[in-house]
């Protein structure tokens, strides 16, 4: 997972998705693309935070499992790193930001959460 954020292929990415986004959708679609770690629950934390603290509408979380055959190795919270980039530090972003979807619902009334993994 460090790795792969010190070659920031992370940003690099998520730049290209974000610029593919606002070009189909146009540039008035708010969309934005965050970094955050989710193998460091205290990032999770902080990064859920920043978000309802902004108290703006969440239409959209979308949770992506993507590392895998990383190394074995430890998180800061001495967790397996596959195990809480790919599901625990997901499951806990979206824990703390589930209210703030469900309010964007009961405003507007869309909003959702995907969950997005492979084989």
């Amino acid at each position: 997972v460090r790795s792969f954020a010190q070659r920031a292929g992370d940003v690099q990415r998520g730049t290209a998705a974000l610029q593919t986004l606002r070009k189909d959708l146009g540039e008035e679609a708010r969309i934005e693309f965050r970094r955050l770690d989710l193998a460091d629950l205290s990032s999770v934390r902080s990064f859920a935070q920043r978000v309802r603290d902004e108290g703006r509408p969440l239409h959209a979380l979308v949770n992506n499992a993507a590392v895998m055959l990383a190394p074995f190795g430890r998180t800061v919270d001495d967790l397996e790193v596959t195990w809480a980039t790919n599901y625990l530090g997901p499951f806990l972003l979206t824990s703390l930001l589930t209210p703030a979807v469900v309010a964007a619902a009961r405003r507007d009334g869309d909003a959702r959460i995907v969950n997005v993994g492979s084989e």
